[in-house]
Formats: C-alpha cells, structure tokens, sequence
C-alpha cells in the first residue's frame, strides 16, 4: 500500500538525501572579444593587399571612366578608407587568419566589415569571372578546425564564430571533435554557446564520463545552454549505481528517473543491495510508475537474506509497487515454504493476498501439518473461498490429532457451506465420528457428493452413526441417491427397516423409482411385495422409464399377474400401458382356446386402462390378419385402435384376404383417413387382381359425405387419362362418384388438346371445364402442323371459351408471318376480339420494322391507342430512311399522335443532322415543337454554327431567358470571326441577356491577343460589369500595363472595392512610370482602393525606397501598422530616415513602434547606417517601451566603446534607462577601460548596487581597484538601504583572503548577520556569514582575518545562531576544525560551551573526534561539560592523550552514552572502541593499545554488556576485528578469563555461544578464513567451544551443554521413542481391521453381480427369439413390396416413353419456328447496323472538319505568340544596349 510517510522514514534511516540542480552556464556577448583600433587598422590592410594581389583588381586611376570623375572622386578612390570589400575578399582574410590561429579581435574586425551584406561564417566564397563574389555552398569548416586545434585562441574564435551565425550543424561536430580530443576549455565555450549536447554521437562522452567519474566533463554537460535530453540522463543514472551517491542524487536532482525502461536503474541498485541509491531513485520521483516498481519487486524478491529482502520491499511497497502480482505472491508462498515468519508479516501487512493460486500458501502450511503457520496466515482477513480450500487439504492429513486441530481452526474461521459438507463426508471416511455432531451444528448437510456421508455409513454398517448422520438436513431428492445401497443391505427384513426410516426421513428422485422398478423385476419374498406396497405408497412412479425398461412392462413381460395388480393400482399412465401391450406374448393364430382367452384378457385390462398408439395399432394389425375368431379385433376396435397406422396397413391386410366381411367391418366401425384412402385407392384400382366389388366398396365409402374427402378421385383420373391403355369404364366410374376435369388446371384436357386427342377433348368438355383453363389449354393449338386441325381446333376453344384466351398473342404471330399474303388468320383473330394495341403495339411495330406501309394502314383503320402511337413514332424516329420517307413517316403518324416533348426532341436530333433544313423543321414547329427542349439545344446549336437566319427563325418563337443565354453562351465559346460575333452578340442582345453573361463576354474579348475596343464598347454598353470574375478583366489588363484599355474599362461600372484592390496590387508589380499613373488612376476611380490593400503595399514601396509613390499613398491615409508595422519595421533596420518620418506622421501604436525599435536594435542599425541613430531618435519621439530603451542601451556598449557609445547615452538618458541592465555590464565594460567619467555618469543615474556591486566583483580580479570603483559608488549613489545578504557572501566567494574588501562592506551597507542558504551536512539550511565562512570547504579557504574582521566589536555578529536543522553552531565549527583563536574570541563575546548539534554532539564531542588537544584543553577551562560522549570520540578514534586528558578531568570510562547507542542500550567508551575503530595512521596499532590500557577494566566482574555483547563480541563485529581483538587478548584480564560465563552470548532463539562459535556464526558462511584465523587466535588462548540451548531441543551441532540441560536431553529422548512405538502398533491394527471390511466388501459385490448377469442373459435371450420373429415378418413384407414396385415401375417407364415422344415433337415444332424468327430478326438488324455505320461515318466527318479548324486557330495563335516574343526580345535588346551606353558614360 502506497505510505508516502513511511517511505521517508524509512530513506532517511537508509541514509537517502538530494542535491540541487546545477545552474546553467550563460553565454558570453560579442564584447567578451576586444576589437582594438590596431586590430581594425591590420584588417583594412589585411584586406587592401587582398583586393591589390587579386587577378581581377584594376588601378582605378586606369580606369576609362576615370576620366569623367572629379577630383575629390578621384582622391576619394584612391584613398583604401573608403573602399567596401566583397564578401570573397574578406573571406579569404578571415580563411587565412583562422586557420593560422592569428589575433581573434582582428578576425572580428574581418567580420565586422559591412555588416549590412554580412558574410556567413558558415560557407565558403569565391569570385566569378568579373571579380564579384559568390557562395560556393559548401562548409568552410572553420568552426571544426578551431575545436579540434586546441591552441591559445582557440576559445576565442569559438565565441567569436558563434556570436555571428556559425550553423548548429557546425556547431555540433566541432563540439564532437573537442570532445574527441579532450579540449575541455574549447568544449565548455561550444557548450556556453548552445551546442547541442543531444546530437549524434555527442553524448556517449557524457556517459564515458559518468561511467570514469569525470566530474568536469559531466558537469559541463549538465550545464550546457541547451539541455541535455533526459534519455541520456537516464541512461547516466543506470552507468551511476554503485558508484558515488552524491553523482546519484545530482542526476536525479537533473531530471533522471529510475524508473524508466522497467526500473533498470533502480533494478541495479537493488541487485548490488544500496539501499541509499534505492531510496534516492524512489523519494526522487513524485509519480512512480507501478510497471517498473513491479519490476523492482522481482529483483529484491530475488534476494536470499531474509531481512535484506524485507527492508527493501518495505521500501517498494510503501512506494506504491503493485501488491497483486505474481511476484509477490510467490514471495509469500516461498516464504511460507521456509517458514519465514517476518516476511510473511511483512507481506500480508501491506495487503497481499493469501487468496491467490487457490491459497497456495495457507494451503501449503494445512498440508505440512505447521499450526502455528496455519494461525500467522489466519490473523488477516482470509476469504472463506481460502479457508475452504485450505480444509479440503486437510484431509490428506494422516495424523488425525492435527487433522482435528487445523480442522477446527478453519471452521471458527468460516469455511464455504460446500467445504463443510465436504468435512463431514471426510470425518465420516477417517472414522473421526466425534467431528460429525459438531459440523452438523455448525451447519453441515448430507448433500455432498449424492449424500456420500450416508453411504458410507450404510457400506461399514454402521447404523447407529447412520441413525445420528440422519439428523442432519438434506434434500429428500439427494437422500434419494442412498437408496441403492440400502436396498444391498440383507437380510430382507432389515432392509424394508432402513428403508421405511430412509422413506420417513423424506425422499424423492429417480432412485424411488429405480428401487420400484428393481424390487419388481426381482421378487423373492413375500416382504418384497411389501416393499412394493410401501415405495408406492411414497409416491414411487410406476411410469418411470430408463435403459432397464419399466416396472409394468417388466410385470407384463414376467405374466406376474399379483404384481401387475399392485402396480396398476398406482394409476399408471396411458404411455405406460400403450408400451406394456408392446411386451404382451400374443399369438392369436396359433394359440389354445385357454391361452386365447387370457391373452385377451390381459390385452383387455390394458385397454381398459387406456392403451392406445401405435403398440394398439400394430396389435390391430396382427388381429386383422391373424384372428380368425375376431374377438381380438372387435375388442381393438371397440377400444379404438387405429386403422390408418402404416397408410392402412389393417385396411391392405383385409384386401388380401378372401372375404371381405373383415374390410366391411373396419369400413363400417373404423374413422378413416384421407391419406388412406388415397394409399389404398392405388391398391385396389391396380390391374393386378382387380375386384369391381372391392374397388366399388372403397371408391363409395371414400365419396361418403361424412368424410368430405374431396378431389379424392380426382389424381386417379388424370392418372387414367395420360395412361394410353386407359379404362373407359374405370373413368367412368370416377367420373360418377365426382372426379373433376379441373384438375390441376384441367391438366387432362391439357394432354388431350396437345395429342389432338378429340374424343378424350369432347368427354372433358362435356362435364364442364373452367374458362380459366380452357386459357391454359389454348396456346397448345399453336404446336399444331395440320393448319386446319389447329383451325378447327382454334375455333372449337373460342367458342367454348370467348374472351381473353389467347388471341392477342396469335395476332402478333400472325403479324409477323403475315409479309406480302395470307391475312387469312389475322381476319379471324379480328373477328375474335384480338387487340392491335397488345404489348404495346406488337404488331403495328412489326408492320414498321418490315416496312409493311398497307398493313401499317390496315392497323391505322382501326383505333390505336396513345401508347402503341408513341412506340410507333420512336420506332419511325430510329428507323434509317432518306429524308423523304421520314418526313412521310412523320406526315402519316403525326395525323393522330400529338406529343410536344417528343416533337421538340425531334427537333434538335434534325437540326444536329442539318443545321440547314427548314423544311423538316417548319414541320415539327407546325406540330408543336418547341425551341426550349432541353434548355433550348436547338438554339444553342444554331448560334455556335453561325447561322443567322434559322436563328432569327427561332428568335422569332420568343424564345426563353434561358435559352437565350444558353445561345449567348455558345456563342461566346465558339470560334467565330469578328464578322460573325458582332452580328449574333447583337441579335441576342436584343433579345435580352443577363449581366453576368455579358460581363463573361466583356471578360474574354480583354483576353484576347489583340483587344477590340469597339466589343468593348458594346459589351459595356449593355451594362457589362467589371466586377465580374473578381474583377479578372480589369486585373488582366493591369497586369499587362495596358494603360490605354485601362482607361476604356473604367468608363465602365464598377461598385466593389475590391475589384480596384486586386487591380492595385497587380499595378504594384509593375516597373517604371506607369506603375505610378496607373497607381493613382486605381487610386482616384471611385469608390477607391480601400486602406488595407494600400497599408499592405507599405513595406514594398518602403523596401523600395520609393519616396515618391510614398508620399502619394499616405495621402490616402493607410495604416503603417499593417501586418505588424512590418513598413516602419522594414525602414527601422534599413535606417531610412526619410521614410520612417514618413510613417510616423500617421498614428502608430506603442506596439508598432517598440517592435520597430526592436528590430532597429538587432540589426545594429545605430551601428551600420549612417542615419541610424538619427532613425532611433524618431522612434523614440513615438513613445518606446523602458524595456527596449534599457535594451538599446546594453546594446550600445556590446561594440569598443567609442563616441558612438557616449551619443548613445546622451541620447537615451532623458528616457531614464537602467543602468543596471545586463546585471552590470555597462559599469563592468566602463570599469575595465578605467573611463571614470562616463562611470560616474552613469552612476548619477541610480543604478541597483545589488547588481552592480556583485558584477564589479565577478569582473575585477584587482581588490585595490574593485575598492576604488566601489567608492565612487558611494559617492554618486545615494543609498537608502542595506545591501541584500548576498553581495558580501559572493564578495568573500571570489576574494576568500580580501579582509579588506570585506571591511569596506561591513562598512557600507553590509550587515554581518547576512544569512544564506547552503548545504551542510548534507542538509540544505539557512546560516549566518561567520557559520559559512568556518564550514567553507573551498580552497583556498577563507582566511581566519575575515573571520575576525566580521567578529570585530560594532559589526554585532550574532555568534550564538545555530541552523535550523542540523543546529550547527560557530563554536561546533571552530571546535571542529581546530581554529583556536577564532575560539578563544568566540569565548570572549560569551558563547554557551554546553549547546549541542542535531546530532547531541557538543564543541568538545567534535574536538576530541578530530583529536585536537589545545582545543580541548581550550574548551575544558572554558568550562566544558563532561560526559557527553567525547571520551567515546577519543576511543573510538584512538587518541590515547585526549583520552587521559578527559579522564583526568571526571570523564568516567564506564558511561553508557546514548549517543553511542545500539537499540536499549548505550555503550561504554570501551565498547564503542571495539565495535567501530578503524585503522588510520601508521601509529594506530600503538594507540589503540594504549587507548585499551587506559579503558580496559581490572576486574572481570566490572565487565560490562551491550546488548548481552561483551567488548569480545563487539570487537569480532567491527570491520578491523582482527587487530582489536588481537590488542585486546593482549591483555591477561581478557585471556585469563575468556571462558567466565561472562563472555557467553546468547540469542534471541535461547541459544547460547562462547566466542569460538560466535566467530563460527558471523564468518563460517561469508569468510571462511577469516573464521579460522579468528578461532585460531581463539583457542590459542584457551577458548572452550560451547553451543547449547536451555530447554530440551537442542541444536544442531550442540556442544559444551550444561550438566542438568544434558540429562533433561537424554530424558525426552527415551519419551519420544516410546511415542513412536505405540503409534506404529495402533497403525497396524487399523490396518488390519480395513483389510477384513474390504474383504467383505468385494465379496458381496461378486455375488450381486452373478445375480444382475443372469438375469440380463434371460432378458437377452427372449429379446433375440421376438427379434428373429419380427425378422421373418418383415423380409415377407418387404419382398411383397419389392415386387408391387417393380410392377409399379414398369407402368412408368411405358408412360414416360410415350410422353417423351409427344415433348419430342412439340420441341421439333418449336424449334423451326424459332429459326423461322431469328433469321427475320437477323437480316432486320443487319439494316440497321448498316445505317448506323452511315451515320457515325457521317458524325466523324464532321468532328474531323472541326478537329482541322482548332488546329488552323491553334497555329494562328502559335504564329502570334512567336511574333509577340520575337518583339519582347527586340525590346530586351535595344534596352540592354541603352543600359550599356548609359554605363559607359558613368
């Protein structure tokens, strides 16, 4: 469980503790690198001979322009000053500097050159072949080569590379390569200077350096600017473990989590056992991951010592690791194993679960038996799934007094109702019946496993804990399960005894009723009926049923007639005595009259107890063809057999026989069913033996109408029909008794139109057929070859049938055939009611697909539908025809079909034919065409192909607003000529076209490759806008510089700004003076240019330095604030004067200006340009921002301090800067060229002395100077409070022996009870300034005159403070280090000698540690107090004069200091020297001597113990135990009495040890031979061995016992050997006694399986007699059927022939009629595909001519585009050459 708390406490007494993190290096400003003038002046030369040596220089006085020059010009050239270079000459300056390690403030005077074409220290540069530079893009290396050179300006030139631009690329691999050659100074400058510590490679050095403990590197790497990625300080962390503990805390102080990647880190230090640097990793992480906690459990889990491992999961656990794992579970489980009772408390404590793996652990301590175990584990909250668990292992327990123990312990616990039912059935089986009454109290059932207790108790015959296991609950359905091992139970009498108590108990289930069942089939004593009697009467089922059959089946099957009698008094069901008549032995054929009458006798009382089914049904069966005396039969049916059973099996069996009083019997008293009937109307219809009385009998009952069977006949007839040998008289006998021709929709009538079986057709008809299918009977007349028959046959149908029978589909056949003769049949269909308009006009499309004109007629006589006209017309539309027959195609329909959608699509497929044919479409306009069909194509089409007059024709018809525009549209997307679009644009504009359109014909005629101002004109006219598109078309033109077609537009309308926007933005592209006529025609065209697009060209024109055109536009008010001022921005960093007084006339906000500012001041404008300053003046006017003033003024002391400098001052100094900025820098850069006057200007300015003190002492290394400065502080600052506590902490920081400095601060403001925090102790605290000058650890350390200056009279030190947490004093400091005249003055100003550190340590404690003499004498005159622990400090140290000195002044060697204390009990000075001194000095085995000598006491019985440790134990602990222990046996009061009682140890366990095994349990296992040189040592003097324990059970390897512990020993020996001997007597009578009950076991179980074999052998045997009769019957049976199917399929085979022979000739019919039509259909298609062929030819034709024409105006248009570029070029040319005459004059 997570305990924050607890996890502290238990880090600090690990001794955990932390650190701060490191503070980051800061980087060095430009002016860390002196630029004198001697440095500029060799870089001008430097650069002079570098132009002068060039191939390319050329004397200027030789120039030909020279001639045209004045003389200053002349003069001015000749003069090197004025010269600028080209970034090629100054790098080949800086290359060569560089690389021969020159004078870094001459490489930065290089750099410095015209910074406003700065050159790039990254790349390299070269001249071309005119001399001008250019890059040449690759690396310079410079950066690399200086990292890896490690000379003397090395650092400088890294600062100075990268304060001007060097790449952090470079900036990387030179820190690689610095690193690679170990230059630390060159490495810690890349680092100050943001090189990345986490490029590639870069960091392994900073792991090499955790890993060699290289506190330089890796602390350069912690500080670096740009953090070091916390994946390599993780990994850092891992490299740290196990090596120093302060590294440790300061990378977790630097971010390192332990816990990453699983815990590695913290896995580590867990494997390697540092507990410190695991509670490091686990307090330094806030948020632990429980994943890698979990891991870090599995490795402390691995530890063998068990209190190592309990402390260190004490640690996790408390850290919030997960207690539910596997893990830890298998931790307790081991533990359990090993009998570790700490760490079994432990782990339970903290919430782990002893639940887990099926309670593994408490399972485990059941097992073995360990009851002390079992009640640790019982303590916590077990669940009773646990408990339960744990007592089902109980039983495996053989010594059953534990068995009992543990069994009652875990039921007080509380165990599941299943465990405890459990229990009981166990104590039963172990014969521990004591336990019963008691888990029968606590709640105990019989119902475990089917009431296992019970049958045990039955099968070892023991009745009387029978009689007590009865009290218990259980469920009468679970109590039944006993029932058949009661029913073993002999003699008979005392059976139906435990039965009858069973039954009274309360029982219920299967085994009732399998008791019932057995006791019948098995009846052997008149006490078995009783039995019967008495399950019956419990409610035992005589219906029961499984695999052994039933008790009245069985009773009926045995002819047990008393015990049939009894069992049918239970009222058995009707199911069970359908099934007993099944198993009743009947043989009515065969049997005697007695066995007759009794058989029917006993069938009968079945009967009357309501048998029926199919057992009744087959007896019906067998009587119907076996009992000739019909008494069986006429009690069956009186009884209600039933006589459908196997579709009438009774009924065939009557028909086979000779009489037919048996068939009339069951047909007169039996119901019978329809399937019946069906079945055996085949039989009796059959050839075969066919009996005209039987069948007449049948046929007659079947037409009853009792039954209602109707349609019964009706199969038989059509059967009869299709059967070619059909029997008149047998058909008409069905038709008699009421078959129907309707059958299956007269599917009789079907067969005898299809065989033109007439006389069969006229029989059928007589007796009436439906009209419905006479319908399906009638297209079967079709298939008829003999016309006349089909005629006739035709004729007959209609008549008998009239309408809607199938006329319509034989006029469309009769169409198809019907060419050029023969309209014969369509005349008769006509006449009969047959409908042209059929499937949509069938045959009227017929007559038009053959072109059949007088048929067509014929059909147009009658009255056709709208429908049949429309398909006509489509069909006529599709049809390919000259123009004249369609035309008279169209005339002859068009006469009755009036359709304006499909005649307007007409329409536009005629004009796409021809855009010239008036005629065809006059027509159609005639007939209600209509130009506005899909949007009116027509029109659009007639206006793309130019056609004027057809389309003054449709303009005409009015057509819509659409389609006019759609005609407009196509028109201006054609490529007409000129000639052509003036006349339509102005028809259509006539007629009316919406604005947009003629915007978008405005638009594309300014496009155009030479403008038609005319179209224009006319476009505008008509109310173009030029706002259209955006404004494209005023956009094209600007764009173009057209100023000419710009002026005729904007006569035009025009209403959005942003149009004008748009257009004057494109006009800012523009060169020359038209941009600016064109700017201001766009600026005055109303409604104008708005402010924004104007504010958006600022920063151009100001870029461009375009005064004039600047002027013009803030004439229009723009906001120099767009776009975040970048204008004033822009003319800030070029140092524009001009324009910045420009802009700034508008308002600007404060922002605006400061940003301006800003950028002015990272350009270095004030620096480079010459109106730079004036600039930020103007800026300055505006309002800045302090912060930017403050900053403008650091930046002007970045450069040499010149003029320049002071200008800057005077200028700023009105807006009150901060003099104190840059934490001092202007007075430390002041300071260091000693310019007093320009320090103590700007000192009148009240700069923080806080700040600025502290930077004068970081800079200055001169005390005499830094004290003048400081003076003049004084002087011009008027100080109005103390200085902070730090100035004089970082003053003595950097001058640890400047008492005089210190003076003058502790003169001037510096109080000398400054305070600060530091670590001390490992403590963070807070302390005075006498305290931190005494703990200061540095070197070189602070001197003591600085001490005694802050401890002069009037400074009021405070002397007596003590830090807060360690409670550290001046006088414990003093003491400590041994500074005696800092002590003496301390004791003078009255410090209280007595106060004691956190730690109870007093001023004397530490000096006698340390071993200083004088100060102790010191601090005992001063009155020091004694026994504070001091004389165990000198002891354990081993400073025998300091010893004798407190000794001699009342320090008592015997005192027991809590101080040095170990759990209770303090330890003398004598102990603490055995325990814990350690070798120093080479002196040390003469001190401790002479230490021991004065300690050591005379007498033994003044020995004293720690713990019961005597000094002997103690000194065998210590780590240098051999020299002391040898020093102390040195003496005779030790070896003379080493084996005093005195010296034994005895533990926690009672065990008890003379030195020679003490040594033996410290060293045997982990130093052996430390071990033997210690018992060696020992027993040289005369140490006995002694191991023993005071009580009985003694220990392994037990030796030097005690007289009366031995013979108590020997004494429980003797007893438990007499315990065993007793026990193995008892086991063998058990034994014994279990192997005489197993006997009589087994026997009785031979004997009930001989009687159970037997009696399945009887059962099996009379199975298999009914078997092979029921056999021998049913092969009859089957070979009778076998030969009615074959008679049966023979009939079928001679149908089936005869119908396939009718299907052949139908099918042959068919098929020459479908080949009669394909070949029709073929030579039609073939027409058609030929005359769409004609057309697509005709179509591609034409888009080939139209293809020609795009490529003519292509070329047109490739020809004027060369013409126009050939001209652009010309224009190129004369431009460059008026350039080149103009350059030769200059």
């Amino acid at each position: 469980m997570h305990d924050p708390d607890r996890l502290l406490a238990l880090a600090r007494a690990a001794g955990a503790y932390t650190k701060e993190r490191l503070p980051t290096v800061q980087p060095f400003r430009r002016d860390s690198i002196a630029t004198s003038p001697v440095d500029q002046a060799d870089a001008k030369e430097s650069l002079k001979v570098q132009r002068t040596s060039s191939v390319y220089y050329t004397d200027p006085t030789k120039q030909k322009r020279n001639l045209l020059r004045s003389k200053k010009e002349k003069a001015a050239l000749l003069n090197p000053d004025n010269w600028t270079y080209t970034k090629a000459e100054r790098y080949a300056v800086l290359d060569q500097q560089i690389r021969q390690g020159g004078p870094p403030g001459l490489a930065q005077a290089v750099i410095s050159f015209n910074l406003r074409d700065p050159l790039d220290v990254n790349v390299g540069y070269a001249a071309d072949k005119n001399g001008d530079a250019i890059s040449t893009g690759k690396s310079n290396g410079w950066l690399e080569l200086v990292a890896g050179r490690n000379g003397r300006n090395d650092v400088a030139y890294i600062r100075l590379l990268t304060n001007f631009g060097a790449s952090q690329v470079s900036r990387d691999r030179a820190l690689s390569i610095a690193l690679d050659c170990k230059a630390i100074e060159t490495a810690q400058e890349l680092f100050r200077n943001n090189a990345d510590p986490n490029a590639p490679g870069i960091a392994d050095h900073f792991l090499a350096a955790i890993s060699e403990q290289n506190q330089n590197l890796y602390t350069m790497f912690l500080t670096a600017t740009t953090p070091l990625n916390t994946f390599y300080i993780d990994q850092a962390l891992l490299a740290a473990i196990g090596q120093d503990s302060d590294l440790v805390a300061l990378l977790i102080a630097h971010g390192a989590d332990g816990l990453l990647d699983d815990g590695q880190a913290l896995c580590a230090a867990i494997s390697i056992g540092n507990l410190e640097q695991t509670a490091m990793i686990l307090t330094g992480n806030e948020d632990p991951v429980t994943t890698s906690l979990d891991a870090a459990t599995s490795t402390a889990c691995a530890i063998m010592d068990e209190k190592t491992k309990v402390r260190f999961l004490d640690m996790l656990l408390c850290a919030g690791a997960n207690a539910d794992t596997s893990t830890l579970h298998d931790a307790l489980l081991e533990a359990v194993k090993n009998n570790q009772n700490a760490l079994v408390e432990l782990l339970t404590h903290h919430g782990i679960s002893t639940d887990r793996n099926g309670a593994e652990g408490l399972r485990l301590a059941v097992i073995s038996g360990q009851i002390d175990l079992v009640e640790v584990l019982l303590r916590v909250p077990v669940p009773e799934a646990s408990t339960s668990r744990a007592l089902y292992e109980a039983n495996g327990l053989e010594d059953l007094d534990a068995f009992e123990e543990i069994v009652k312990a875990l039921v007080e616990k509380g165990v599941s109702q299943a465990s405890l039912n459990k229990c009981l059935c166990d104590v039963v089986e172990k014969g521990c019946t004591s336990l019963a009454p008691m888990l029968i109290e606590k709640g105990a059932i019989l119902d475990y496993d089917h009431a296992r207790c019970v049958r045990a108790a039955l099968r070892r015959n023991d009745f009387d804990l029978f009689g007590k296991l009865l009290k218990g609950p259980c469920q009468p359905s679970v109590l039944c399960e006993v029932l058949p091992d009661a029913m073993r139970i002999q003699p008979p009498s005392k059976r139906l005894d435990i039965m009858t108590r069973l039954l009274n108990k309360g029982v219920s289930g299967k085994q009732l009723h399998v008791g019932l069942q057995n006791i019948a089939a098995n009846v052997k004593d008149p006490t078995d009926y009783s039995l019967i009697e008495i399950l019956m009467r419990y409610h035992a089922s005589v219906d029961f049923l499984d695999e052994n059959g039933n008790c009245v089946c069985t009773a009926a099957a045995h002819q047990d007639e008393r015990a049939l009698d009894l069992l049918c008094q239970g009222t058995p069901g009707l199911d069970t005595v359908s099934e007993a008549i099944r198993f009743l032995p009947v043989s009515f054929a065969t049997a005697e009259a007695g066995d007759y009458e009794r058989q029917v006798g006993m069938m009968t009382t079945l009967l009357e107890k309501g048998a029926r089914g199919t057992s009744v049904a087959e007896m019906l069966i067998k009587a119907a063809r076996d009992d000739h005396r019909e008494k069986a039969l006429a009690a069956l049916i009186r009884h209600g057999a039933n006589a459908n059973h196997q579709q009438g099996k009774a009924i065939e069996e009557a028909l086979r026989l000779p009489r037919v009083s048996a068939l009339g019997f069951i047909c007169k008293d039996c119901k019978i069913e329809k399937e019946t009937f069906a079945a055996q109307l085949q039989n009796v219809l059959k050839p075969q033996g066919f009996s005209l009385d039987k069948a007449t009998l049948l046929v007659r009952t079947s037409s009853l109408k009792s039954y209602g069977y109707k349609g019964l006949l009706d199969q038989p007839l059509l059967n009869e029909v299709e059967n070619k040998s059909g029997r008149i008289e047998v058909i008409r006998l069905l038709l008699d008794f009421g078959a129907s021709a309707d059958f299956q929709h007269a599917q009789a009538l079907q067969y005898a139109v299809a065989t033109g079986n007439v006389d069969v057709c006229s029989l059928l008809l007589g007796a009436g057929v439906k009209h419905a299918n006479i319908v399906l009977a009638f297209p079967a007349t079709s298939g008829i070859l003999d016309r006349t028959r089909r005629y006739n046959l035709m004729k007959a149908l209609a008549k008998s049938g009239g309408l809607n029978i199938g006329q319509d589909q034989a006029l469309v056949q009769a169409s198809r055939e019907a060419i050029q003769y023969d309209l014969s049949h369509v005349k008769l269909l006509l006449d009969h009611h047959a409908s042209p308009n059929f499937d949509g006009g069938a045959a009227v499309l017929e007559s038009i697909k053959t072109k059949n004109l007088p048929l067509l007629k014929r059909f147009m006589i009658t009255k056709l539908n709208k429908k049949t006209l429309s398909n006509a017309f489509a069909l006529a539309r599709k049809t390919e025809c000259t123009q004249g027959e369609r035309y008279d195609m169209f005339d002859t329909i068009l006469a009755d079909y009036l359709n304006e959608n499909d005649v307007s699509a007409t329409l536009i497929e005629v004009v796409l034919r021809d855009a010239n044919d008036i005629k065809t479409s006059s027509l159609l306009l005639d007939h209600g065409a209509s130009v506005e069909a899909e949007n009116g194509s027509a029109i659009r089409v007639v206006s793309s192909a130019g056609s004027l007059d057809l389309l003054n024709l449709f303009l005409n018809r009015s057509p819509s607003q659409n389609s006019c525009n759609g005609s407009f549209q196509a028109a201006t997307a054609s490529a007409l000529s000129l000639q052509q679009r003036r006349p339509i644009y102005h028809s259509l504009l006539k007629a009316g076209i919406t604005r947009d359109l003629v915007s978008a014909a405005l638009l594309e005629a300014t496009r155009a490759e030479i403008v038609d101002h005319d179209l224009l004109t006319l476009l505008i006219g008509f109310n173009a806008s030029l706002d259209f598109d955006a404004g494209s078309a005023l956009h094209g033109i600007a764009a173009r510089g057209d100023l000419a077609t710009l002026n005729v537009l904007l006569t035009g309308d025009l209403s959005e700004q942003q149009t004008l926007d748009r257009s004057f933005s494109t006009s800012m592209k523009l060169t020359g003076s038209d941009r600016f006529a064109m700017a201001r025609a766009l600026l005055e065209k109303g409604p104008g240019v708005s402010q924004e697009t104007v504010s958006h060209h600022l920063a151009q024109i100001v870029e461009e330095k375009d005064h004039d055109l600047l002027s013009l536009v803030m004439d229009y008010k723009p906001d120099p604030a767009y776009n975040g001022g970048e204008s004033l921005i822009l003319s800030a960093i070029a140092g524009d004067a001009k324009s910045t007084e420009l802009l700034a006339k508008a308002e600007i906000p404060s922002e605006i200006v400061d940003q301006a500012f800003e950028q002015l001041l990272n350009a270095r404008t004030i620096q480079s340009a010459p109106e730079g300053l004036q600039t930020a003046a103007i800026l300055l006017t505006k309002g800045v921002s302090q912060r930017l003033v403050d900053h403008a003024l650091l930046d002007g002391f970045d450069d040499v301090i010149g003029q320049l400098t002071k200008d800057l001052v005077e200028i700023l100094i009105p807006y009150n800067p901060n003099t104190s900025g840059g934490n001092g820098k202007i007075f430390v850069d002041t300071a260091r060229i000693n310019d007093v006057e320009l320090f103590r200007r700007l000192a009148f300015q009240d700069p923080d002395l806080n700040i600025v003190i502290p930077a004068l002492i970081r800079a200055l290394e001169n005390e005499e100077e830094l004290i003048s400065f400081l003076e003049h502080l004084e002087d011009c600052v008027a100080r109005e409070s103390l200085l902070q506590d730090y100035v004089i902490f970082r003053a003595l920081t950097a001058f640890p022996e400047g008492h005089l400095l210190a003076k003058h601060l502790l003169n001037h403001g510096c109080p000398a009870n400054s305070k600060c925090d530091a670590e001390l102790f490992g403590e963070t605290e807070s302390m005075t300034l006498l305290i931190w000058t005494l703990m200061s650890r540095r070197t070189p350390a602070i001197s003591e005159d600085v001490v005694m200056e802050i401890l002069e009279e009037g400074n009021d030190a405070e002397v007596s403070f003590q830090t807060p947490k360690t409670c550290t004093s001046a006088t414990g400091l003093a003491s400590t280090t041994g500074k005696n005249t800092v002590l003496k003055r301390l004791i003078e100003l009255g410090v209280d000698l007595s106060h004691l550190d956190k730690d109870e340590h007093s001023a004397l404690f530490n000096a006698s540690g340390n071993g200083h003499l004088e100060t102790a004498e010191i601090l005992i005159k001063a009155g020091a107090k004694g026994d504070d622990g001091s004389l165990h400090e000198a002891a354990r140290e081993a400073h025998p004069q300091v010893i004798e000195l407190l000794l001699a002044n009342g320090h008592r060697d015997d005192f027991p200091s809590a101080i040095h204390a170990e759990g209770r009990f303090g330890r003398t000075a004598l102990e603490e020297l055995c325990l814990n001194a350690a070798p120093g000095g080479e002196d040390w085995p003469k001190r401790i001597h002479e230490s021991i000598a004065l300690l050591l006491p005379s007498q033994i019985k003044n020995i004293t113990q720690s713990g019961g440790k005597t000094m002997i134990h103690l000194a065998l602990e210590n780590e240098s135990s051999l020299d002391v222990v040898r020093e102390l046996l040195a003496f005779p009061a030790v070896w003379e009495n080493i084996n005093d009682p005195t010296y034994l140890y005895q533990d926690a366990q009672g065990y008890v040890y003379s030195p020679t095994k003490y040594v033996e349990l410290l060293f045997a296992a982990d130093s052996p031979e430390k071990c033997q040189q210690f018992q060696k040592l020992l027993h040289a003097r005369k140490c006995k061995d002694r191991f023993y324990a005071h009580t009985v059970d003694q220990p392994e390897g037990a030796c030097g016992l005690p007289e009366a512990v031995a013979e108590a020993v020997n004494k429980q020996k003797r007893a438990d050997h007499e315990q065993r001997e007793e026990l193995k007597r008892r086991n063998q009578i058990a034994a014994h006694q279990r192997a005489i009950e197993a006997e009589n076991y087994d026997r009785h179980i031979r004997a009930e399986k001989e009687k159970h074999n037997l009696f399945l052998r009887q059962l099996k045997e009379q199975e298999t007699t009914e078997k092979q009769l029921a056999q021998n019957k049913q092969s009859l049976a089957l070979q009778h059927a076998r030969e009615l199917q074959r008679e049966r399929q023979e009939s079928l085979k001679n149908e089936n022939r005869l119908r396939l022979e009718g299907v052949n000739e139908e099918a042959a019919r068919r098929r020459t009629n479908a080949e009669r039509e394909q070949a029709s259909e073929l030579a039609h298609r073939r027409t058609l595909d030929q005359r769409e062929a004609s057309a697509l030819q005709s179509k591609i034709a034409y888009e080939q001519q139209l293809i020609a024409a795009r490529e003519a105006a292509s070329q047109s248009e490739y020809n004027r585009q060369v013409a126009l570029c050939e001209r652009k070029d010309q224009s190129a040319r004369y431009q460059a050459e008026q350039r080149a005459r103009a350059s030769q004059y200059d």
